[in-house]
């Protein structure tokens, strides 16, 4: 088994990652919304986000599926927010 210490390293990296990653999603959020706007189309699209969902619980690790959906959702939250306030 690995010690703590390179476990932790291993999260540090991936959570580089995620952040970069993060950064580079709400990039092009911010780009849906000027989109959004200039088209005079609503922040929420229901269909789009349960559609979205559903992919990314096809996509999961099956013992993941439930913390994966949970971390979207709250990705989607956020993108709504940073969609609204850049409107």
């Amino acid at each position: 088994m690995e010690d703590i210490q390179s476990l932790r390293q291993e999260i540090d990296q991936i959570d580089q990652e995620i952040v970069a990653l993060f950064n580079k999603r709400l990039a092009v959020a911010y780009k849906v919304a000027q989109y959004k706007k200039e088209h005079q189309l609503n922040i929420l699209d229901q269909k789009r986000e349960d559609e979205l969902l559903e992919k990314i619980k096809n996509l999961s690790q099956k013992e993941y599926v439930e913390e994966t959906l949970r971390l979207y959702e709250n990705i989607l939250v956020i993108s709504k927010d940073y969609q609204k306030k850049n409107i």
